[in-house]
């Protein structure tokens, strides 16, 4: 069966696909990020697009890199996501499920990192396991992928051109694609009309305009995403909220609460900060200081 997948991938390789293409740099990818009124300017970031055997599991491939030589430190922050990542960094090559809390890294010196990040439920694709055993975890790749992926992490560790790691990166996953579940591409729709509709406040709403009961919802997502819709609601809603903050926009808290689906602005407020670590307005101030 080994010997078969590979075969398929390789064949898919030579028949779609020429390399991993650039995303434009206009790409939104970056909803979610903390601002910071410390440390030097943000990393370069730089993302492939997966090839199209990939796109229903793969969102993109990225490489981040800074040169703080002789600089102060950079704290980068980010708010979490519903998706699961494939990241070598500092030596290793690992495998993170969804994580509920925010991302801290700081950034001294010189250096860089290399991942592919998930489509929500895309990680399903090549795991036989639920993914909520994979939340706030993170596993060597061969934890993940078997035994046969340690060679893959020695040649990655050995490779520094980015556009090589991105080529080495989706192969290696095309060939351990088995049969696709359709349910994965149904986790990725329902989880793209959470981010495209506002309107879907709770998990009832999402039963309402996806026409599956609230339990069939828990039972996917945990499956496929490996947190509950609620969680993927909320979040996507402290998204916006973050990302109103750091454009300067004059809030008013009481609707902007009952926008975002809370009981009220109290409870908004508390759920922020236990995500960010700050308060909304304190972010705020942080986010317009003249410092950033």
């Amino acid at each position: 069966m080994k010997e078969q997948l590979e075969g398929i991938g390789k064949t898919r390789h030579a028949e779609a696909w020429d390399g991993a293409k650039l995303l434009p740099q206009g790409f939104q990818a970056s909803r979610g990020v903390l601002a910071c009124a410390t440390g030097a300017a943000p990393p370069d970031v730089v993302r492939w697009a997966p090839p199209a055997s990939l796109q229903l599991c793969v969102a993109y491939a990225w490489r981040v890199a800074w040169d703080l030589s002789g600089q102060p430190t950079h704290t980068q922050e980010t708010a979490p996501h519903p998706n699961a990542y494939l990241v070598m960094d500092e030596g290793k090559l690992q495998v993170s499920g969804v994580s509920r809390k925010r991302f801290v890294r700081v950034l001294a010196d010189e250096g860089w990192a290399f991942g592919v990040k998930f489509r929500p439920g895309g990680m399903r694709a090549f795991v036989p396991r639920a993914m909520a055993e994979l939340t706030d975890k993170v596993f060597s790749v061969e934890e993940i992928f078997g035994v046969d992926a340690v060679a893959f992490r020695e040649e990655m560790l050995r490779t520094e051109a980015p556009e090589t790691l991105a080529n080495m990166a989706f192969y290696f996953l095309e060939r351990r694609m088995g049969t696709f579940d359709p349910r994965v591409e149904q986790a990725n729709a329902l989880v793209d009309s959470i981010l495209a509709t506002p309107a879907i406040r709770s998990v009832e709403d999402l039963a309402r305009t996806s026409g599956e009961s609230v339990r069939a919802l828990q039972r996917l997502f945990r499956e496929f995403v490996g947190v509950s819709p609620k969680w993927v609601i909320r979040r996507y809603r402290l998204h916006e909220l973050i990302a109103r903050l750091q454009s300067g926009e004059r809030l008013h808290w009481a609707a902007l609460a009952q926008e975002l689906g809370y009981f009220d602005q109290a409870h908004l407020i508390r759920d922020f900060k236990m995500l960010v670590g700050r308060a909304p307005e304190e972010y705020r101030r942080a986010t317009l200081s003249p410092k950033m």
